[in-house]
C-alpha cells in the first residue's frame, strides 16, 4: 500500500496545478455551476426515492446518494455499474466483462436479492433469481438525469425486496435532449461502440426523442493469463415523450427494446467422469418494455400519478432459460394538510408469467407460473418545532407469492440542530420474499466420484413451504457543512436479519436415473439462519479552489450470520464473506487552461474470504475468496466549443489484472483488465 499512497501523492500534487475554468457547453457544467451543486446547494438536490415525493437531499432521513448529470460525465463511466462504483458505501464487484455483483451493507452476489432496482420507477429485479441482470438492462449514460441510491431499507414505500438499498435509474426529461447527438467509444476492451439520440419538440408543450446504442466488448481474461469466452455485444433502442403542463396535467411515454450476445465460462456437474465439466457457453436475451405515466394536479396541495407498463423479456443460457411476461399498475396520491403534514399513499397491482427451460442439471416442479403481487402504503410527514423537526411515519402492506402477505412499517426523524447541521435516525422494517427458483428447483451443483461406491451428486433442492427473510433496521445519520467549501455526511446502521434462506442438508438417497445408479446429497432452501450487519459511511466533499474539487469516502460493514440451530448442517444461501470489511475513495474534479478538465479517483477494496474473528483473513477459502485491490482511474476530457467533447482515460492502472469476485452460481469469473478508451461526442 505504500506504493499505492506515494502514486496518490503524486497524482493529487500534480493536480493541484492553477487552471482557467471551462467554457459553459453542453455535457459539461461551469465551475461555478459545479461549486453550487456540489457544495452550497448539495442539500438542495431534490430526490423522490426515499418517499415516492420531491423533497430536498438534506431533508431526506436516510443515507441517501445522488449521482447527477455532472459525476456521470466526469467520471468516465459508460455503463451504469461503472458509475456506481463512485457510490460511497456500495459493494460494486466485476465478476467477468458483462456480469457483476452489486449490493448495499452486505450480502453480495450476482444477484443481490436484498437490492431493489429501477428504472423511472419501473422495477427490473427478476423474481426467478431475486436479482439483476446488468448487462441487459443499462440505458445509455447519455440518456440518464441522476441516479438515487438509497443504502438501507426502502420497503415501506418500494415495497419487499428493497431491503438492503434501492437504486432508482431516472432518465432526462425530452425537453433537455432536443437535438442531435452522437457518440462513440474505442478502447483496449472495448469494440468501437457508440449512441445516437434525436430529440425534437412536438408544438408548444411537448417533446420527444429516440436513441440507439451499440455496444461490445472483447472479454477479458482468465486466472492463468489465456483468453476469456466472456465477450459481449448488445444493441438497444428506445424512445421517449413527455407533455402536458406541470401545473395540471402532464404525461410520459417510454419504450425500449434491446436484444444482447454474450459468452461466457461456466462449470457443470456429471455423473460421468472427469464429474466436473468446464465448457464456454452463449448467452442470448431480448426483450421489450413500454410505460405510460400520467399526473393530474388537482391543487397546489393535491396531486395523482398513474403508471402502468408492461414487459416482455427471454434470455437463454446453456444452463437455463427463462421467458417472463409483467404487467404492472400503480396509483398514488400526494396530498398537503397546511403546512406541517404532507400525506403520500397508494396501490399497486403486478402480475407476472414465466416460462423455465429444464435439462439434466436443472429442473422445476412446474415450469411454468403465474405470480401475482398487490400492495397498498400510506406515509405521511409532520413538520414541527418551526420545520426544524420533521417526523415520518409510513409502512406497506403487500401480499406476494410464495410467502403471503407483509407488513413493513417505518418510522424517520430529522432534526436540523443549525443552519449548517441536521441529525436523523430511522427504524424500518423490510422482507425479501422466496425467489422462484428457492420455492420448487432441482439444481444439481456438483459430483464426488464414489470410487467402487456410486457417486454422490449433490442437489439443491427448493422448499415451498419458504418464508420471506425480514430485516429491523437501526439508522443513524448526520449531515454537516461547517463552511460553503466542506460537506460532511456520516451514516450508521445495525440490521437485525431473520429467517435468513439457507441450504439444509438432508438425509442421502438412492437414484436409479439418469444412469448410471448415484447417490443423492440434497440441499434444501430453509430459513435455518439470522445474523446481523453493522457498520459506518462517512462521505466527505472539500472545494480546494475555484477550479479544483475534492471527494472522498469511508465505508466499513460487518456482517455475521449463525445458524439457528448450532447443531444443524446448513450453510448460508448468500455468504457473509462476498462483503468486503472496508472501501474507501478519494475523487478529483480538476478543470484546465485550454477547455480541458482533468478527473481522477483512487479505490481500496478490502479481500474477499472467511476472516478470524478480530483479526485478518484467514487461509484463502475457495470459492468465495477474492483479494484486496486498488484502482486508480484517470478521465482528461477537451472541449471545442459547444459542439465537440473528446475524452481519453484509464483505469486500473495500479494492476494489469486483478479478480474482483470469486466463482458466482456456474459462472466462472475472469480479471480485470487495464482499460484505456477513447470517447468522442459531437452535437452539430
Amino acid at each position: 500500500m505504500r506504493t499505492h499512497r506515494l502514486v496518490l501523492a503524486a497524482v493529487l500534487l500534480s493536480l493541484a496545478i492553477p487552471g482557467a475554468p471551462l467554457a459553459d457547453v453542453p455535457g459539461h457544467a461551469s465551475p461555478e455551476d459545479m461549486a453550487k451543486l456540489s457544495l452550497e446547494d448539495l442539500m438542495n438536490i431534490e430526490v423522490t426515492s426515499v418517499s415516492k415525493r420531491e423533497q430536498n437531499l438534506g431533508e431526506a432521513a436516510a443515507a441517501i446518494y445522488v449521482l447527477t448529470q455532472q459525476d456521470l460525465r466526469r467520471t468516465g463511466a459508460t455503463s451504469i455499474p461503472q458509475a456506481l462504483r463512485f457510490v460511497p458505501g456500495l459493494d460494486v464487484a466485476q465478476i467477468d466483462d458483462h456480469t457483476w455483483a452489486i449490493s448495499s451493507r452486505g450480502f453480495n452476489t450476482q444477484f443481490a436479492n436484498k437490492m431493489l432496482v429501477l428504472i423511472d420507477g419501473r422495477t427490473v429485479y427478476t423474481p426467478f433469481f431475486s436479482g439483476v441482470y446488468w448487462d441487459a438492462l443499462d440505458p445509455a449514460i447519455e440518456e440518464i438525469d441522476r441516479i438515487e441510491i438509497i443504502r438501507g431499507p426502502g420497503a415501506s414505500v418500494w415495497g419487499v425486496n428493497a431491503v438492503n438499498g434501492v437504486i432508482n435509474i431516472i432518465t432526462k426529461n425530452t425537453s433537455e435532449t432536443v437535438g442531435l447527438l452522437l457518440s462513440t467509444t474505442v478502447g483496449t476492451e472495448n469494440l468501437p461502440f457508440g449512441h445516437v439520440r434525436f430529440g425534437n419538440r412536438i408544438g408548444s408543450s411537448a417533446a420527444y426523442r429516440v436513441h440507439a446504442d451499440y455496444d461490445a466488448h472483447d472479454g477479458f481474461v482468465n486466472s492463468d493469463g489465456s483468453q476469456g469466452s466472456d465477450d459481449f455485444k448488445s444493441l438497444h433502442a428506445g424512445f421517449r415523450i413527455d407533455g402536458g403542463d406541470e401545473k395540471a396535467d402532464s404525461f410520459t411515454i417510454t419504450g425500449d427494446t434491446h436484444r444482447l450476445r454474450a459468452g461466457s465460462s461456466i462449470t457443470e456437474a456429471s455423473l460421468s467422469p472427469p464429474f466436473v465439466v468446464t465448457s464456454d457457453q452463449r448467452i442470448v436475451s431480448s426483450g421489450g418494455d413500454l410505460l405510460g405515466r400520467w399526473k393530474h394536479v388537482y391543487s397546489p396541495s393535491s396531486d395523482s400519478t398513474l403508471q402502468v407498463y408492461v414487459d416482455a423479456f427471454s434470455r437463454q443460457e446453456r444452463i437455463i432459460g427463462e421467458r417472463r411476461e409483467t404487467f404492472d399498475f400503480d396509483y398514488q396520491h400526494h396530498l398537503r394538510f397546511g403546512d406541517r403534514n404532507e400525506l403520500v399513499g397508494g396501490i399497486g397491482i403486478r402480475r407476472s408469467h414465466d416460462v423455465l427451460s429444464q435439462n439434466a442439471v436443472i429442473s422445476f416442479d412446474e415450469a411454468s407460473r403465474d405470480m401475482s403481487y398487490m400492495s397498498l402504503f400510506v406515509e405521511d410527514l409532520a413538520r414541527l418545532a418551526g420545520d426544524r423537526v420533521q417526523l415520518t411515519f409510513g409502512a406497506k402492506i403487500e401480499r406476494a407469492p410464495f410467502s403471503g402477505s407483509a407488513v413493513e412499517p417505518s418510522a424517520r426523524l430529522l432534526w436540523k440542530a443549525t443552519g449548517k447541521q441536521s441529525l436523523w435516525a430511522a427504524i424500518s422494517r423490510a422482507v425479501r420474499t422466496p425467489s422462484r427458483a428457492e420455492i420448487d428447483v432441482r439444481f444439481n451443483t456438483s459430483v464426488v466420484p464414489g470410487g467402487p461406491a456410486p457417486p454422490i451428486e449433490v442437489s439443491v433442492f427448493g422448499n415451498s413451504t419458504l418464508d420471506a427473510e425480514s430485516v429491523v433496521a437501526y439508522e443513524l445519520g448526520y449531515r454537516f457543512a461547517p463552511t460553503p467549501r466542506v460537506t460532511l455526511d456520516l451514516a450508521t446502521f445495525y440490521d437485525k436479519y431473520a429467517d435468513l434462506s439457507a441450504l439444509e442438508q438432508g438425509t442421502p438417497f438412492l437414484e436409479t436415473t439418469p444412469a448410471p445408479v448415484h447417490v443423492v446429497l440434497p440441499l434444501t432452501f430453509s430459513n435455518a439462519m439470522h445474523g446481523e450487519s453493522y457498520g459506518a459511511e462517512l462521505a466527505a466533499s472539500f472545494r480546494a479552489t475555484e477550479r479544483w474539487q475534492l471527494m472522498g469516502w469511508y465505508a466499513r460493514n460487518n456482517v455475521a450470520i449463525r445458524p439457528n440451530d448450532p447443531t444443524a448442517t446448513v450453510t448460508p444461501y448468500t455468504p457473509s464473506d462476498t462483503t468486503p470489511l472496508t472501501q474507501y475513495q478519494l475523487r478529483s474534479y480538476l478543470d484546465l487552461p485550454g477547455n480541458f478538465a482533468l478527473d481522477a479517483s483512487v479505490t481500496h477494496v478490502d479481500h474477499l474470504g472467511v476472516r478470524s474473528p478480530g483479526g485478518p483473513a484467514s487461509a484463502p477459502t475457495p470459492p468465495n475468496f477474492a483479494p484486496a485491490y486498488a484502482r486508480f482511474d484517470v478521465w482528461l476530457v477537451w472541449h471545442h466549443g459547444q459542439q465537440f467533447e473528446a475524452g481519453f482515460g484509464a483505469q486500473d492502472l495500479l494492476d494489469g489484472r486483478h479478480p474482483e469476485f470469486a466463482k458466482s452460481g456456474w459462472v466462472n469469473p475472469t480479471e480485470v483488465e487495464r482499460i484505456f478508451s477513447l470517447r468522442l461526442t459531437w452535437r452539430p
